[in-house]
C-alpha cells in the first residue's frame, strides 16, 4: 500500500468536489480516472523504449500514441465537470475510433486490434448506467459491423508487408489491451469493496431495525411555517409542565411534552400533512425505513420523525471547519488570494471566526496558521468567475463549494485527502493551539434557504456544508413499530 499511497492521494485530488459526500460515486470516479491516467502515462513512457526496438515509426504507429492522449483528456474532462455518464460516452467514442482506425489499417476485421471492441462495452458496465452500456454496445457494433463490410467489399487498403511482418505493434496492442483489461479489473474490484462496506453498513442498520421493530433516531425534517400555525399550535401544546427532561453528553438540555388530545393531533397532523418537508439529517434512516416497509409492509408504514420549522431562531445550522494537513503558509496564502479578496488581519482564531460569521460578502472564510494569527478573507466582485461556468446557481451560492472548486485546489494548490473536517470552533482552535494542522480554515454556517434551494434544484449538498445542532440523541424517543 505504502508505493501506491501517493498515486492514490493524487488520484483522491482529482475526483469533482459535487461527488465527494458520496463514497460509492466517489470510488466510481477514482475508478474511472486511474486507469486511464496510468494507463497513458505507461504507454506514453514506453514509446522511448518501442522506438529503439522498432526504429523509424510509421504513420499508423505515431498515430496510435498520440491517440493515448484521448484517455487524459477523458479523465481531465471528468475531474473539471464531474459528468459521468459523459465521460464515458466520449471514452468509448475514442476507443472505438482508435481500434477503428487501427483495424482498417492493419487486416479489417482480422486484425489484432479488432479484439480490442470487445473491451469497449466492457469498460462501459462499470458506469452502473443502461444508457452509457448500450451506447456503448452500439458504437462498438457499429465500428465491427463497418470493418466486416469494408474487408468483405475489399475497400480496406492492404497492409504493407512490412507492416504485415512486423510483430512489435501487434505485441504492444496484445500488451496494452492486457494491462488496460488489469486497469479496469482493479477498479471493478474497487468499487464492488467500497460497495461491500457501504452495504455493510447499510444492512447492519437493518438488521438492528428488523430485530428491534423499533425506530431509535428519528428523521430530522424542516418545513415552511409563514405564517406561523405551527409555531402557534406548537406554543399551546408546551404550555404545560414537560413530561420528561433530559441533558445529553454534550450539555444540552431537552424537554419532552406528550401531546395525547385528540383535537391537537389532529390539528399537527393537518398542518404537517400540507407542509414540503426537506429531510436535513437521516438520509440514510430514510432509505432503511423505505427498505422496511416494502419488506414488511403496513408495519413499516410509518417512521420516526422530527419536524421543525425553516422559520424557527432554535434551528442552527453550525459551520464544519477544515484542517489542512499541507498547504503554504499564511503568508504566501494571503498572497495568492489577494487580488480577488479583501484581506484583514486577525488576532486570533477566534475573533476571525467572528469575523466570518459577521461578513455580508457572497464568500468569506479566514485562515489560522500556528504562531502566525490568522487573516479574514472576503471575496471581492468578480471571485465568483473562479468557479466553472457550468456551475448551478444554487451550488454557486455556498461557500464550501466556492471554497474547495475556487480556492483550495486551484488557488492554495491542497489535495482533498490534506482536508480533515471538525465542526466545533474549539477543536479549530486547539490544532492551531498545538500546531497540529498547516493551516486552519474557519467557515460561517450555511444559510438554511441556500440548502432548501439546492435541494430544490436536484442538487447534492457539498460533503460537511451542514452541522444542525442540537442534534436529538438517539434513544430519547423510541418509536416501536408494533402494537
Amino acid at each position: 500500500m505504502g508505493p501506491l499511497k501517493p498515486i492514490r492521494e493524487y488520484v483522491d485530488t482529482l475526483v469533482h468536489p459535487s461527488v465527494q459526500h458520496d463514497a460509492l460515486t466517489t470510488a466510481r470516479h477514482r475508478a474511472f480516472i486511474a486507469p486511464r491516467l496510468i494507463g497513458s502515462a505507461v504507454a506514453l513512457g514506453a514509446f522511448p523504449a518501442y522506438l529503439a526496438m522498432r526504429g523509424v515509426p510509421s504513420v499508423l504507429e505515431v498515430m496510435v500514441f498520440v491517440w493515448l492522449i484521448a484517455p487524459i483528456l477523458t479523465a481531465y474532462f471528468l475531474s473539471r465537470t464531474g459528468h459521468y455518464e459523459s465521460a464515458h460516452v466520449l471514452s468509448s467514442l475514442a476507443l472505438t475510433g482508435l481500434v477503428t482506425i487501427v483495424a482498417a489499417k492493419t487486416g479489417g476485421i482480422t486484425s489484432f486490434a479488432a479484439i480490442w471492441l470487445v473491451i469497449v462495452p466492457l469498460e462501459a458496465a462499470l458506469s452502473a448506467s443502461r444508457r452509457v452500456v448500450a451506447t456503448a454496445s452500439t458504437l462498438a457494433l457499429a465500428a465491427a459491423g463497418l470493418l466486416m463490410f469494408c474487408s468483405i467489399a475489399q475497400i480496406l487498403p492492404t497492409p504493407a508487408p512490412s507492416e504485415q511482418g512486423e510483430g512489435a505493434l501487434t505485441a504492444l496492442g496484445i500488451i496494452s489491451a492486457a494491462l488496460y483489461a488489469t486497469g479496469l479489473a482493479l477498479g471493478a474490484e474497487s468499487l464492488a469493496r467500497t460497495s461491500f462496506w457501504l452495504f455493510y453498513a447499510e444492512e447492519d442498520r437493518y438488521r438492528l431495525l428488523r430485530a428491534t421493530r423499533a425506530n431509535f433516531s428519528p428523521i430530522f425534517l424542516m418545513f415552511p411555517d409563514p405564517r406561523h400555525d405551527f409555531s402557534e399550535l406548537f406554543a399551546d401544546a408546551i404550555s404545560g409542565a414537560p413530561g420528561r427532561r433530559h441533558t445529553d453528553d454534550g450539555g444540552v438540555a431537552h424537554r419532552l411534552w406528550r401531546v395525547d388530545a385528540p383535537e391537537m393531533i389532529a390539528a399537527f397532523q393537518h398542518l404537517l400533512g400540507e407542509a414540503k418537508a426537506y429531510i436535513a439529517d437521516g438520509h440514510h434512516r430514510h432509505a432503511t425505513a423505505l427498505r422496511y416497509r416494502d419488506e414488511t409492509g403496513p408495519e413499516g408504514a410509518w417512521t420516526l420523525g422530527y419536524f421543525t420549522p425553516i422559520e424557527s431562531p432554535g434551528l442552527v445550522v453550525l459551520p464544519y471547519h477544515r484542517i489542512l494537513a499541507e498547504g503554504p503558509g499564511l503568508e504566501e496564502a494571503a498572497g495568492r488570494l489577494r487580488d480577488r479578496f479583501r484581506l484583514t488581519p486577525a488576532e486570533s482564531v477566534s475573533t476571525a471566526a467572528d469575523a466570518v460569521a459577521a461578513s455580508e460578502a457572497p464568500y468569506a472564510f479566514a485562515l489560522a496558521e500556528p504562531k502566525r494569527g490568522a487573516v479574514v478573507a472576503e471575496a471581492l466582485p468578480g471571485a465568483e468567475a473562479l468557479l466553472p461556468g457550468e456551475t448551478p446557481p444554487c451550488l454557486r451560492a455556498l461557500d464550501t463549494f466556492f471554497l474547495h472548486h475556487a480556492v483550495l485546489g486551484p488557488l492554495l494548490g491542497v489535495r482533498e485527502s490534506a482536508v480533515r473536517y471538525v465542526h466545533s470552533q474549539a477543536e479549530a482552535e486547539e490544532a492551531v493551539r498545538s500546531g497540529a494542522c498547516r493551516l486552519a480554515v474557519l467557515l460561517r454556517g450555511t444559510p438554511v434557504r441556500q440548502i432548501v434551494d439546492v435541494a430544490e434544484a436536484g442538487e447534492s449538498m457539498p460533503a460537511k456544508s451542514t452541522f444542525f445542532h442540537p442534534k436529538l440523541p438517539s434513544g430519547l424517543v423510541i418509536h416501536t413499530l408494533v402494537a
